[in-house]
């Protein structure tokens, strides 16, 4: 209010269409502001959201990659074993030097 009223005495002697024109300009500004205001409290909210969802589920991820790594590692080790097993019986069928390297 005290914005629109210095405004529009620094701009008495013009035409009234003039000040009103540029009221309506600082209303706009005024709205943008306003706006984008809100915008960063609300992404700084969300930020802080998910910072928190990070910080709950952080151990369990931890848990969850462990249990992921254990099964990747027992489900190597059983097709090693299939492999190896595999491997003399391809030796008889296809002939004894293959390219095929005995087991270690």
């Amino acid at each position: 209010m005290m914005k629109r009223q210095m405004m529009s005495n620094t701009v008495q002697s013009k035409e009234p269409a003039s000040v009103e024109q540029l009221e309506s300009r600082i209303v706009q500004q005024e709205n943008a502001i306003q706006t984008m205001e809100l915008r960063n409290y609300f992404s700084l909210f969300c930020l802080h959201q998910e910072t928190q969802l990070i910080f709950i589920y952080l151990p369990i991820t931890s848990h969850i990659l462990g249990a992921f790594v254990n099964s990747q590692v027992q489900g190597h080790r059983e097709m090693g074993a299939v492999w190896n097993e595999l491997q003399p019986k391809l030796g008889c069928l296809f002939g004894a030097n293959n390219g095929v390297k005995p087991p270690a």
